[in-house]
């Protein structure tokens, strides 16, 4: 009976653990640096201007800047085609028409002795203090002044001048620019992303002055009221004006921008958050939808304030954290998709996660670690499942992905080792601490693929790119410097038979790049990597 007992254990433990039969593997190529180019990397001073593909994707353009002492900076370009094999190279003091024989690539302005782009050169911007005293809204104004990182531009920094305040009465809880008015948030990367990934400090909603903005927000009345619009910043008045009449005064939570308009979470709980509600919101402020989320019935059951709006597909999903066995225990997930109405809403126990678990073969993690959950994101894929990602925000920083059908149902879900020493934690010593970066969930060919990154304490922040949508198509408007270097491991899924591959580290090198891969037509993942000793840049030929 003994004996018995144990070999189903064996067997129970054995299936916990996945066995992928296409593990991943890798080509190493060279790039090859002048001896000036290679001392100024050495120096940790040759910075990546990214990669880019010519127009039907056979050749990768790598581009690199240093600054020589009798040149001035430098423009390095190394041709190489989709295997890594390098083609050519160019090497110049950089100037605007350095990128002339590139197709679909231009210059930073801040590269070309421009000021600023146009839509920020000679403009005040405003941004409201949402927490404010009897519901007057406090505007801050001020102008954005550049940032460099090593004598090159590295983005902006936002100097407050002045602050105002207005005579309505509202706290704006939404507020941002109508698009076309304000900051280029796709090109300048402005909101509501991973600070290491945008041209402008912190999470703020700049707006100019002589622009407009969508704002909502709760009245300051004595009855439960919600005012949402457009405010013209320059008369300040409202072009458009909705007063909606709630059961309770509505607390904000979080807010994303969708191709419909704006999608609102409030809670109408006062002393807690049981009573969650998204407020659907056309351009104009105008009210489309005002939909109850369920999953209020007790505190154990609840989903958490650390709630995110992401979208996959052509719907947005409300996601959330909660923890049946107590707080900062074993984290369960709950899950909304919403579109014109709510779609489901789904609760994912920690339990279901458990009996659902594959660790990768090799792996050290265990699923009895996790504590406090940050949501990551959500990916739909080609057969309309789902990934959706959060990690452990204390020690050990593991990786859950959970793969859920198109109906919002757990049907596996993989437990991904911490990289050593990462650290997760809301409140971090810049400098002093390692800094999770999310986990990128994409699919190629079929195949899902789970980037895990971790920026090292000793790294600075570094300058970074601009890109308008990520993978095999590139629709690339600007170049800037991009030196987001970090550890990384990557793992393969396939979503059909629901297997996991072990892990392929990077060993010594950094992954290099907000978006440090390129995909192939034919399903390569071709990384830039740097030897943070030696300052070698590589390409990696993933497959």
């Amino acid at each position: 009976m003994i004996k018995k007992l144990t070999l189903a254990l064996l067997m129970g433990i054995a299936g916990i653990y996945s066995s992928y039969s296409q593990e991943i593997s890798a080509n190493e190529v060279d790039i090859p640096l002048s001896p000036n180019a290679e001392k100024a990397a050495q120096k940790g001073q040759l910075f990546n201007g990214g990669s880019y593909w010519n127009s039907d994707m056979t050749q990768l353009y790598n581009f690199f800047l240093y600054r020589d002492k009798k040149n001035g900076l430098m423009f390095l370009e190394v041709t190489t085609d989709d295997s890594g094999e390098v083609i050519s190279s160019i090497e110049e003091p950089y100037n605007e028409s350095s990128l002339t024989q590139f197709p679909n690539i231009g210059a930073e302005p801040m590269l070309t002795d421009s000021k600023v782009p146009d839509n920020l050169a000679g403009k005040e911007f405003g941004y409201f203090q949402k927490t404010v005293l009897a519901g007057k809204p406090k505007l801050n104004i001020g102008k954005f002044e550049n940032r460099y990182y090593n004598d090159l531009w590295a983005g902006y920094k936002f100097k407050k001048d002045d602050q105002i305040q207005l005579d309505d009465k509202f706290w704006p809880f939404v507020s941002f620019a109508l698009q076309g008015e304000g900051v280029d948030n796709q090109n300048y990367q402005t909101r509501r992303m991973n600070r290491f990934l945008r041209a402008l400090d912190g999470n703020t909603d700049y707006i100019p002055l002589d622009g407009k903005a969508f704002i909502a927000g709760l009245m300051a009345s004595s009855e439960p009221q919600y005012i949402s619009g457009v405010y013209d910043m320059s008369s300040k008045t409202w072009d458009n004006q909705v007063i909606t009449n709630l059961e309770s005064a509505p607390v904000g939570i979080t807010y994303s921008q969708t191709p419909y308009g704006v999608l609102a979470l409030v809670s109408q709980g006062t002393k807690d958050d049981s009573d969650l509600m998204a407020i659907r919101m056309d351009p104009q402020g105008n009210i489309l939808k005002q939909i109850r989320l369920p999953f209020a019935e007790g505190p154990k059951k609840r989903p958490t304030v650390d709630v995110k709006i992401m979208d996959a597909g052509n719907s947005q999903f409300i996601i959330a954290p909660f923890y049946p066995d107590g707080l900062n225990k074993k984290p369960s997930i709950a899950i909304y998709k919403v579109e014109d109405d709510l779609v489901f809403a789904k609760q994912i126990f920690n339990t279901d996660i458990e009996a659902k678990l594959q660790i990768p073969a090799g792996s050290k993690a265990k699923i009895k670690d996790l504590n406090v959950a940050s949501v990551e994101n959500i990916t739909q894929l080609s057969n309309g499942d789902y990934m959706l990602s959060f990690a452990n925000q204390q020690a050990p920083v593991s990786t859950v992905i959970l793969q859920l059908s198109p109906q919002g149902d757990l049907k596996k879900a993989y437990l991904t080792e911490e990289i050593e020493g990462d650290n997760n934690e809301p409140v971090r010593l810049i400098g002093k601490n390692p800094i999770h970066l999310p986990s990128e969930i994409f699919e190629v060919n079929g195949t899902v693929f789970a980037l895990i990154r971790s920026v090292p304490a000793e790294l600075e922040q570094g300058i970074h790119t601009s890109r308008e949508d990520f993978g095999s198509v590139l629709k690339i408007t600007t170049v800037r410097m991009d030196e987001v270097m970090a550890e990384a491991r990557i793992f393969k899924i396939d979503p059909q038979s629901m297997k996991i591959s072990s892990s392929y580290d990077f060993d010594d090198h950094l992954v290099v790049g907000t978006i440090p891969y390129l995909t192939t037509p034919s399903g390569k993942l071709i990384f830039k990597t740097v030897d943070p000793k030696k300052g070698a840049r590589k390409q990696l030929i993933l497959h």
